[in-house]
């Protein structure tokens, strides 16, 4: 860890001021792409915590796949989520791994309406789909559907942190950046 008297008047390239797994994934892939490109970038990972412990420590680590999307008719979203999935799984597959869903439906309307969700997502994902949905299978218990998504391990956010400092980036946490104080307003 630095002290910010350490910090006080360094040259970066790159600031990123919280350490979830935006900013710890942002500064590993800055260090990776200066590492590749051989042009060196200092990158400073400052958190006012420790790493993931805000919102991406208390979140359910799923990689949907732009599953919630589909609602909205947002196809190209799917598309998108979907092949940045795929690339998860493919770059990661120690800590981005498929997770089973099964789905109750509550009657026959909602079997096949989940059941054609399910299928145009896999339709959409095309070669980067994982698992083998089961859309209208009379196995499954309750008239089920049964599709994957995947999820990130909990410690990701961790290693991405050290990954990263082993790669030219200076982490820092237990900084506070600034304060914003809610006031009421005047009527």
């Amino acid at each position: 860890m630095h002290s910010i008297e350490e910090l006080a008047g360094q040259h970066f390239d790159a600031i990123i001021v919280g350490g979830g797994i935006n900013g710890a994934g942002l500064a590993r892939d800055l260090a990776l792409r200066a590492n590749v490109s051989g042009h060196p970038m200092r990158v400073l990972l400052l958190e006012r915590s420790f790493w993931g412990t805000g919102t991406s420590g208390k979140n359910s680590h799923l990689i949907h796949g732009g599953l919630r999307y589909l609602k909205y008719f947002d196809f190209a979203l799917v598309k998108e989520a979907l092949r940045e999935r795929a690339l998860l799984l493919k770059l990661a597959p120690d800590t981005v791994r498929p997770l089973r869903f099964e789905l109750t439906a509550q009657g026959p309307i909602d079997r096949i309406f989940y059941g054609a969700g399910i299928a145009l997502y896999d339709l959409l994902a095309g070669a980067n789909r994982i698992g083998s949905s089961s859309y209208f299978s009379s196995r499954l218990k309750d008239q089920s559907t049964e599709f994957f998504m995947a999820r990130v391990s909990p410690c990701t956010i961790c290693w991405l942190a050290r990954t990263a400092s082993d790669r030219a980036v200076i982490s820092a946490h237990g900084f506070r950046i600034g304060t914003r104080r809610a006031t009421r307003p005047h009527w």
